[in-house]
C-alpha cells in the first residue's frame, strides 16, 4: 500500500522516535547494569572488610577473634593460608567449587557463577610482613539487581512505546492540522472551472508557510488572469477593427453583381469574393464569442436551445440531409448558449462539407457532463490528422483559411469543454461541454 504524504511524515517520525527510544533505552540499560554490577560489588567489599577485621594472626595460624554477626556470617567463608576453612558453613553445593578456587587468591578477586550468584575473595595480609595470612571469601545473591534491572527494562520499554505512540500521534495531528489547508485549497481549486479567471484561495495575509504558497498563487493567478484578460481585448478590437472593412468588400462585391449582370465574366470571381468575405465575417464572429466569454462566466444555457441553434444553421445541399435528433431531455449547460453556437457551428460545417448523404448530429448525457455529436458518412479523419485539424491554419477544405476547428476548440476550452474526433471511420467529432 503507497502511503499518502501525510503517512509517509508520521511514518518517518515513528522511525526517528523509535530509533532515539532504542537507543535511550539501550544506553540506560547499560547503565543500570554497571550500576547494579558497581553496587553489588560494593555491597560484596563491605561485607568482605568487616569479616577481615575479624581475623587475628598468633604465629603461622589464623583465627577468628571473635564470631561475624549475624548479617556478617551468612554467605562468608574464611581460610587461612594453607586454604582450610576456619569460620563459615559449607559453602552450597552450586558455588562450593569456585569458592574453593578463590580461598587461595593473593589478590582480591571476584567471579559471577552461573544461576546469579557473586563471590568475592579478599586476602587478609599477616601483620608486620604482608604476606597473605588468609582469605575471606564472600558471596551475593544478584537476584535483587537483576529484579531491579529487569523492573528498568520493562518501565523503559513502557515508556518508550508511549514516547513513540506520543510522537507519531503529534505528528499525525499536526500533518492533519497542516495539510488540511492543502485539501481546501485543492478542494477550492477543484470547484474553479476552467475560465474561471476570479477564483482565488484568499487565505488572508502570509502568517506561515501554507498561507504564503496561497498568497503567492493568488498573485501568480492574478498575473494569469491581467494576460488572459488581455489577450481577449486585442482579439476583440481586432474582430472590431476587421468587420468593417470586410463588410464594405462584401457591400461592394455584391454591388459589382448587380451592375454586372448574370452573364458578365467577372461574375465566378465576385461570387467567390462574397463567399471569401462570408467565410472571414463568420470567423471574426467566432473570435467575438471567444472574446466575450470572458464576461459570461455565469451564463448557461439547455441542450434544447443549442439544437434549435443547429437547426436554424442547417442547411441541406443537395445530396446531403442534415438530422438532428431530439435529447428527450433538456440539460442545463454551464456555458452562455452564443459560445457553444459559435463553436458546435464550424463542426456542422465541416461534416456537411464532407458527408457523402446524411449528417446526423445527436446528445449523450454523463454524470458532469454533456457530449453533442456531430457525425457524418464521409470517409473520415486520417489517424495522423486527427489533431493537427486543430492547429489554426490547417484547412480541410480547398479554399478554408484553416479557422474553424481550432476557433471552435478554443471556444470549448473557453467554458471548461474540449473538442475531439472519435476516428470511428467517418466524420466524427464530439464537443464536450460541462453540466451546470
Amino acid at each position: 500500500m503507497r502511503l499518502g504524504l501525510r503517512g509517509r511524515l508520521v511514518a518517518t517520525t515513528v522511525a526517528a522516535a523509535l530509533a532515539a527510544v532504542t537507543v535511550l533505552v539501550v544506553g540506560l540499560q547499560l547503565l543500570l547494569a554497571h550500576q547494579s554490577s558497581r553496587d553489588s560489588l560494593t555491597a560484596l567489599q563491605g561485607r568482605a572488610d568487616a569479616a577481615a577485621t575479624t581475623v587475628r594472626f598468633a604465629g603461622d595460624r589464623a583465627r577468628v577473634l571473635e564470631a561475624p554477626a549475624d548479617s556478617l556470617d551468612q554467605n562468608i567463608w574464611i581460610y587461612d593460608a594453607a586454604g582450610r576453612r576456619i569460620d563459615g558453613t559449607e559453602p552450597p553445593r552450586r558455588v562450593r567449587a569456585q569458592v574453593a578456587r578463590l580461598s587461595s587468591s593473593t589478590s582480591e578477586r571476584d567471579v559471577v557463577v552461573d544461576g546469579g550468584i557473586r563471590l568475592l575473595a579478599r586476602p587478609v595480609p599477616r601483620e608486620g610482613s604482608g604476606a597473605v595470612g588468609a582469605v575471606v571469601v564472600a558471596a551475593l545473591d544478584l537476584a535483587p539487581y537483576e529484579s531491579a534491572e529487569r523492573r528498568g527494562l520493562v518501565v523503559s520499554l513502557a515508556l518508550g512505546l508511549i514516547t513513540v505512540a506520543g510522537a507519531g500521534a503529534a505528528a499525525w495531528a499536526a500533518c492533519g492540522y497542516a495539510l488540511r489547508q492543502v485539501r481546501r485549497m485543492a478542494r477550492r481549486a477543484d470547484e474553479w472551472r476552467e475560465h474561471d479567471l476570479a477564483g482565488r484561495f484568499e487565505l488572508g495575509p502570509p502568517r506561515d508557510e501554507l498561507t504564503e504558497l496561497a498568497d503567492t498563487l493568488d498573485r501568480m493567478l492574478d498575473r494569469i488572469a491581467q494576460a488572459i484578460l488581455a489577450e481577449r481585448r486585442l482579439t476583440d478590437e481586432v474582430a472590431h477593427e476587421l468587420r468593417t472593412p470586410l463588410t464594405v468588400i462584401r457591400s461592394e462585391a455584391q454591388l459589382a453583381l448587380v451592375e454586372a449582370g448574370p452573364d458578365a465574366a467577372s461574375t465566378a470571381s465576385l461570387d467567390a469574393i462574397v463567399a471569401a468575405t462570408e467565410r472571414m465575417a463568420a470567423s471574426i464572429q467566432t473570435m467575438l464569442s471567444v472574446a466575450r466569454s470572458a464576461h459570461a462566466d455565469e451564463a448557461t444555457c439547455g441542450t434544447a436551445e443549442v439544437l434549435d441553434e443547429v437547426r436554424a444553421h442547417a442547411t441541406d445541399v443537395p445530396g446531403v440531409r442534415v438530422e438532428v435528433d431530439d435529447p428527450g431531455q433538456d440539460v442545463l449547460l454551464a456555458a452562455p448558449l452564443r459560445v457553444v453556437g459559435a463553436a458546435v457551428v464550424p463542426l456542422l460545417d465541416n461534416a456537411v462539407r464532407h458527408a457523402a448523404t446524411r449528417v446526423r448530429v445527436h446528445v449523450t448525457l454523463e454524470s458532469r457532463r454533456v457530449l453533442l455529436h456531430v457525425e457524418d458518412d464521409g470517409e473520415g479523419v486520417a489517424g495522423d490528422r486527427r489533431e493537427r485539424i486543430f492547429e489554426p491554419g490547417h484547412s480541410t477544405a480547398p479554399h478554408g483559411a484553416g479557422l474553424g476547428l481550432s476557433l471552435s476548440r478554443r471556444l470549448a476550452h473557453s467554458v471548461g469543454g474540449e473538442v475531439g474526433e472519435q476516428g470511428d471511420g467517418h466524420g466524427h467529432f464530439v464537443l464536450t461541454v460541462p453540466r451546470a
